[in-house]
């Protein structure tokens, strides 16, 4: 399952990959940190109340007060909400970018359909404006494609 990705820089940023929204965002240490509670399946507001009455104290050295922490516990459930934690639906999105209305849209919207209706061509004839793309590592046989296929892709589109 793809989720988010939080990496750090070699300046020492902290970043947010959402692969759900295909964005990248600037990580405030403070969020980072957030993250790290929630994976290990901490109630942010409970660590909040219980842990961090007076604030706490980053890496950095700099002091975080009760009231910027407040801060941003909202703003990683802002995050939240917008869906940046969200993993990739692939059950629904092909390749997480994909839907199934999507490509439905696309069938519907298509001007041109070309069907392989045979195999039993070497496609070497000089004519032929597909031959020179195939290569040999394709073995050709002598199949043909069932008529009643071929109506159900065209009653389909």
């Amino acid at each position: 399952m793809n989720k988010y990705t939080v990496f750090k820089t070699g300046t020492k940023n902290n970043y947010l990959h959402s692969p759900n929204l295909e964005q990248i965002l600037l990580l405030h240490p403070v969020l980072s940190h957030l993250l790290e509670l929630k994976e290990k399946g901490e109630d942010l507001n409970a660590w909040l109340n219980r842990e961090a009455e007076k604030g706490i104290t980053l890496e950095t050295g700099e002091h975080i007060s009760h009231d910027q922490l407040q801060y941003y516990i909202r703003k990683y459930m802002f995050l939240s909400d917008c869906g940046y934690f969200n993993p990739l639906d692939t059950k629904n999105d092909i390749c997480g970018r994909l839907t199934e209305q999507n490509i439905k849209e696309f069938l519907a919207n298509s001007e041109q359909l070309t069907l392989e209706v045979t195999e039993d061509c070497n496609l070497k004839c000089d004519y032929c404006g597909y031959g020179k793309f195939y290569t040999p590592y394709e073995n050709r046989s002598t199949k043909h494609m069932d008529i009643s296929i071929a109506k159900k892709i065209f009653n389909y589109m």
